[in-house]
């Protein structure tokens, strides 16, 4: 696998800034560090050994970069104003510096998708909500998007707009931004496991925000055996399979009965019922003629006896 670490100064944030690059071609996403991390997480974690059959197959080119979270919203005693200005910087050197920066590389005009875990995932949807004409879709996992959570009650306008579970249900239901939602992938995910109580609590209000404006948006709730950490961030990301974001194509036009995320996991409907019969489900066992459930209980991605919580119901299963 093609490995490659590129130092640059940042003009926005007054400081140099590292992204590694992963892989030589294949749609570009551009992942976001979990909290105070740095670019070298993806690889330290085991992001970048999950999704290695996409980068080494050509399908995805993966671009991780630095975080500057120490002095926005990781530094809880500092001056409120000034926490906001690091973070409207950073958002700024993704979509001025990073974005022309994949382009070049990548060799294209494809547009990136994000991604993140945890506050990477705070960042994945906020650069995505807030330019999709930059960005194809976001894989956002386990994300928190209130930033109320760092700041308390305090709020300026900037912080806002950097606040998803607060500016996304006020979008105005003919803002131009709409119908490129609808152009775009959008994925969040999070388990009910421990640590995710933010995560699930903030996905349904930004879920809810989408089915209100009509935005074909797939928002997965796991069980209660999926936790907040990496075992289940690598498997939510091969689940998702390390599909490309495709052309763009107008309105709703991405079926979500008849999406497969990737050959030999699940596929799955609307109503939450198991995948389709000679389908298998997430653990690789053939689903049961009833559709009911996988053999020896398995779970598929929705609806299966012990199954994860689909976007079709959000009642706990267990």
């Amino acid at each position: 696998m093609n490995r490659e670490t590129v130092t640059a100064h940042s003009k926005n944030l007054g400081k140099d800034m590292r992204i590694r690059v992963y892989g030589e071609s294949g749609w570009p996403i551009v992942a976001f560090p979990i909290q105070d991390a740095m670019s070298d997480c993806y690889e330290q974690f085991g992001m970048v050994d999950a999704m290695k059959d996409y980068i080494e197959g050509g399908k995805v080119q993966l671009f991780v970069l630095d975080s500057v979270d120490a002095e926005g919203w990781s530094d809880r005693g500092g001056d409120n104003v000034l926490r906001v200005k690091v973070i409207e910087a950073f958002y700024n050197y993704v979509c001025e510096e990073v974005v022309p920066f994949v382009h070049e590389r990548n060799g294209s005009d494809l547009r990136p998708l994000t991604m993140g875990c945890s506050l990477g995932a705070t960042h994945a949807l906020v650069a995505f909500l807030r330019r999709p004409d930059l960005f194809q879709g976001v894989i956002a996992l386990s994300g928190g998007y209130d930033a109320q959570f760092f700041f308390g009650d305090w709020m300026n306008t900037t912080l806002y707009f950097n606040s998803p579970v607060h500016f996304l249900p006020n979008t105005p239901h003919d803002h131009p931004y709409i119908d490129l939602y609808n152009r775009r992938e959008i994925v969040l995910c999070c388990g009910q496991g421990a640590w995710e109580e933010e995560g699930l609590r903030t996905e349904h209000i930004v879920d809810d925000a989408f089915r209100a404006l009509g935005v074909d948006a797939w928002c997965d709730y796991w069980g209660n055996d999926v936790d907040h950490d990496w075992p289940w961030w690598q498997k939510q990301i091969q689940y998702r399979g390390g599909r490309r974001g495709g052309e763009e194509r107008p309105g709703q036009a991405r079926d979500r009965e008849e999406a497969r995320w990737h050959q030999g996991h699940a596929h799955v409907s609307r109503e939450g019922t198991c995948c389709e019969e000679g389908h298998a489900c997430r653990e690789g066992r053939p689903c049961g003629e009833d559709r009911a459930g996988c053999e020896e209980g398995r779970a598929c991605s929705e609806g299966c006896r012990e199954g994860r919580q689909g976007r079709a119901g959000r009642k706990d299963r267990r």
